[in-house]
């Protein structure tokens, strides 16, 4: 099977300013690039006036989280973003590896029901089940390391030295079996007071893999003391960093700033980045809009909490001045979905109630405390400056679903938003921010032969006109053609670069 693209120009994702030139693609590979004259292929694809870039790699996602890789495996809102590839296990939790119960209870944390036949343990045979699915994309995976730990329960504790090894030796498996890094939360650590020797443990065991150690940070001021502390470490250990969906939040600019400024300044030193979506909202589950006292409760256990007269009574005098005109209902359970979108001002005048606090007590009643709220929090002032900083990646932290009409913009449009942003004066040049999506991350996560547009390299690739896909390339086959899904191309992806 050979495609033939002509006439575009291209942006190879080296950083170099564009050039006009035609693509030969045999197989899953690009051949030839050049002027290609009138060389014959099955499929031409006429580029003129368009513009050619590599797939796009989003680091940042959680359509594993969400189980979508097997509920939607075309994984439609990454293609129509002209991403190609995308990485999950992100945030401390991933699908593998699985230890039953206790990883079960880690998904079901995302508010998801995990219905889907699961039948592997380790990062091994979860890859191999995956070739099972036709994936529209191709899909790699971080370990969590909250998954590791829970094995011997949420109780804090030190571990045993058996129990030490034995989340030592899992990392080294994981890897080796194909995992690109291991994904720390240092929010949920935090709470569960985690000793620090044993985090340094883990951070050592990866250090002699040379793969990457992604963090969830705190939000809030303690970002700059948490993000000082893996830089020192990141420094000692020669680590490979990446601080995940580093959005500034809104009222603690000075925080996020100082941070921003650290991650640059140590990366004379440090191999550290950051990933980041161009939009001002977040998602957040239902239970971080409650008070701390409630504790940590989620779905069924926190509708019983707040359902209480004393607590109830409680939170309404304590959240007096919450807001719901800017606080989106984003994801509820299936037979409520048609309330998705609206604002919890706009659910309360529904159902007649007296505040918008008694609003969302309500919708946790509802939704037996899993909703997922869309909240304007990022400061747009700051944002502009972390998307083209020299260390950022542009990542979405979003998924693919189906099925529903309302979404988080990050799912659906992370990558055009960010490109437009970047033609319309974002202070670097487009071939810089093509890097940001594709070749940066490809280098950084060991992502070999992707995110370049190179003979012998996969032929990941994506014709734009209009700030649009017209055309996504996975694995040489024409995944998306006019704005149609055509083919399911993609692949499980696997880090090799200890066998290299």
């Amino acid at each position: 099977m050979s495609v033939l693209i002509k006439n575009g120009l291209l942006y190879d994702g080296s950083e170099r300013e564009a050039i006009k030139t035609d693509i030969f693609i045999q197989g899953a590979h690009i051949a030839r690039l050049g002027d290609l004259g009138n060389l014959r292929a099955n499929n031409i694809i006429d580029a003129q006036g368009a513009v050619i870039t590599p797939g796009l790699i989003d680091v940042n996602t959680d359509s594993d989280h969400h189980l979508t890789l097997f509920t939607n495996p075309s994984q439609e809102d990454f293609l129509r973003q002209g991403v190609t590839t995308i990485l999950g296990g992100n945030c401390g939790i991933s699908l593998a590896p699985f230890y039953g119960e206790s990883t079960r209870a880690l998904i079901r944390s995302w508010h998801v029901s995990p219905d889907v036949n699961i039948d592997w343990h380790s990062t091994r045979e979860f890859l191999k089940a995956l070739n099972r699915v036709k994936l529209g994309v191709n899909f790699g995976t971080l370990i969590g390391y909250t998954n590791l730990r829970n094995v011997f329960g949420e109780t804090p504790r030190d571990l045993t030295e058996k129990e030490a090894l034995s989340i030592e030796l899992s990392i080294r498996k994981n890897i080796e079996e194909g995992a690109f890094g291991l994904s720390f939360n240092i929010e949920e650590m935090t709470k569960r007071a985690i000793p620090i020797q044993e985090f340094v443990r883990a951070l050592k065991a990866l250090s002699a893999l040379k793969s990457v150690a992604s963090f969830h940070l705190p939000h809030g001021v303690e970002v700059v003391s948490a993000l000082q502390a893996i830089v020192e470490y990141g420094k000692e250990l020669s680590l490979n960093i990446e601080i995940n969906h580093f959005q500034p939040i809104e009222g603690l600019e000075t925080a996020y700033k100082n941070a921003k400024d650290l991650i640059e300044s140590s990366s004379a030193h440090l191999n550290i980045n950051f990933d980041v979506f161009p939009f001002t909202r977040i998602a957040v589950s239902i239970d971080e809009m409650f008070p701390s006292w409630i504790g940590r409760v989620r779905g069924h256990e926190l509708s019983k909490t707040i359902s209480l007269t004393s607590n109830r009574k409680r939170i309404l005098k304590e959240l007096s001045r919450f807001d719901g005109k800017e606080c989106i209902i984003g994801q509820v359970p299936k037979p409520l979905q048609f309330i998705e979108g609206r604002t919890i001002k706009e659910f309360r005048e529904h159902h007649e109630l007296s505040s918008d606090v008694a609003a969302l007590l309500k919708l946790c009643e509802l939704t037996d405390g899993r909703a997922i709220l869309f909240v304007r929090s990022i400061s747009p002032v700051l944002l502009e400056a972390f998307l083209f900083s020299p260390r950022s990646i542009i990542a979405s932290n979003g998924l693919s679903a189906p099925g529903r009409e309302f979404k988080h913009e990050r799912s659906t449009n992370t990558f055009t938003e960010f490109f437009r942003r970047a033609k319309e004066g974002g202070g670097i040049a487009f071939e810089k921010a093509v890097a940001k999506a594709s070749s940066i991350p490809a280098k950084k996560y060991g992502i070999n032969d992707r995110g370049s547009i190179r003979e012998n390299y996969f032929a990941d690739i994506v014709v734009w006109r209009e700030n649009r896909p017209t055309h996504v390339l996975v694995n040489g086959r024409i995944a998306l053609e006019n704005g149609a899904l055509k083919e399911m191309a993609g692949t499980p992806l696997r880090y090799k670069k200890l066998q290299k």
